[in-house]
């Protein structure tokens, strides 16, 4: 399998990242939507609380397990998930199936969206 580019930022560096030093990294303006979403293009959006990333929704390019999804998205470190009909889930309570410290993430294979937030974040 050829390597398929990665997101334009690790993933891994977005949660608790100020909107701004966020948009200089992704190089462009985000489009406010409902609820703190702010969206950027149709593969990325990102939840904000005051002006802090919080929670995000990646799409992750078909054919990808769990685990590469997750390392593609530049958590280099994630650890098995849990699996689920559907998907995956990395629920962070434990660190043999984390994503990240201080992160829990879903992955559902229909949508092929990677959807992670700060396990200190409300939901």
């Amino acid at each position: 399998m050829s390597e398929i580019p990665g997101p334009p930022t690790s993933m891994a560096t977005l949660l608790g990242a100020r909107r701004r030093r966020l948009e200089g990294r992704l190089d462009r303006a985000g489009v406010a939507g409902d609820e703190g979403w702010v969206h950027y293009g149709s593969g990325l959006a990102v939840r904000y609380e005051s002006d802090r990333a919080v929670e995000a929704a990646l799409r992750i390019p078909a054919g990808l397990t769990c685990v590469e999804a997750a390392r593609w998205a530049g958590f280099r470190r994630a650890m098995p998930p849990l699996y689920r009909v559907g998907g995956c889930t990395w629920p962070g309570t434990s660190a043999r199936h984390r994503i990240h410290r201080g992160v829990v993430a879903e992955l559902a294979q229909a949508t092929g969206i990677l959807q992670f937030w700060s396990a200190t974040a409300s939901r």
